[in-house]
């Protein structure tokens, strides 16, 4: 048990800037260890505590567990856990991954790097970027396959999970000091929106699929498209594989090899610390997806 709780933590200012999203309402606290010992601190931080806030309860344990399930999947993640606060809350904690030999490494915002003003790619109240647009940018400026066969995974998995808050300021490029190509950063902020309806309701992802959607208005989760399932398909992340750059071959076993990792990881929804109805409503979207996504008969 750490000295402080979520008030204390709350009490450190958070900025806000544009279009609200979930990981916009939680406070981001920086700590080290001194002394054997978890201390808030303003800066050099080593570690970031998120605690959840009142509006979004059990987020924490949420963020927790699916960044666990990634884990699992062989994506690459920081160190984290779970602290208790000294009122017995729960806060997620996460090893700071932009720290090499004491020295901090530079990083950069995928908005930044695109040049886009805005972490959904909104102008006038129109999504510009797809995640295909903003894939093919990181296979012309990263290079190595491995690099965007890797945020191809990141898109598949958080439409799994019901992460439809992965915007653009969720994926940055890291500088290390040994050379100048950078690299995808660890994974970081993935939760799943579901148990929040308010937030989860309002659209399928954070940005749209592909680029024959992009310009258009949000895709309302309510709405949904005319095809069988009223929502993306095992095609469309086919296509978008294709779009970024992959094989179709290629694309093809990245997404079904991720979806029988997500698939053998998916207790860990059930033994995680979230409350009841979070958990059975994460795990059957979980798996409704995956059969969706399994599907080889659903067509545009």
């Amino acid at each position: 048990m750490v000295n402080f709780d979520r008030q204390d933590l709350e009490s450190y200012p958070t900025s806000h800037n544009g279009k609200m999203s979930i990981s916009g309402f939680q406070p981001k606290m920086s700590a080290t260890v001194i002394d054997d010992e978890l201390v808030l601190v303003k800066e050099n931080g080593t570690f970031i505590i998120k605690p959840s806030p009142a509006q979004f309860p059990n987020l924490a344990e949420n963020e927790h567990a699916i960044m666990t399930i990634a884990s699992t999947c062989k994506f690459q993640v920081p160190p984290f856990g779970l602290i208790q606060l000294s009122n017995g809350e729960l806060a997620f904690i996460i090893q700071r991954y932009d720290r090499e030999s004491g020295t901090k490494l530079h990083q950069e915002q995928l908005d930044s790097a695109m040049g886009v003003n805005d972490k959904f790619g909104n102008i006038n109240g129109f999504q510009t970027i797809s995640y295909s647009k903003a894939g093919a940018f990181i296979a012309q400026n990263l290079k190595a396959v491995q690099q965007y066969a890797d945020f191809y995974r990141r898109v598949i998995f958080s439409y799994v999970v019901g992460n439809n808050d992965h915007h653009l300021r969720n994926f940055s490029l890291l500088y290390s000091n040994r050379g100048a190509i950078p690299t995808l950063s660890p994974v970081y902020d993935v939760v799943s929106v579901l148990p929040y309806s308010e937030y989860f309701r309002g659209s399928y992802m954070a940005l749209p699929l592909l680029t024959t959607e992009e310009h258009e208005s949000v895709l309302d989760i309510e709405t949904g498209f005319d095809r069988k399932y009223g929502q993306y398909d095992r095609q469309d992340f086919i296509k978008l594989g294709e779009e970024i750059g992959l094989k179709k071959q290629a694309a093809v076993k990245l997404l079904d090899d991720l979806l029988k990792s997500i698939e053998k990881a998916v207790s860990t929804v059930s033994d995680s610390f979230m409350n009841e109805s979070h958990k059975q409503g994460i795990e059957q979207l979980i798996r409704h997806r995956i059969m969706i996504l399994r599907d080889e008969n659903a067509t545009l």
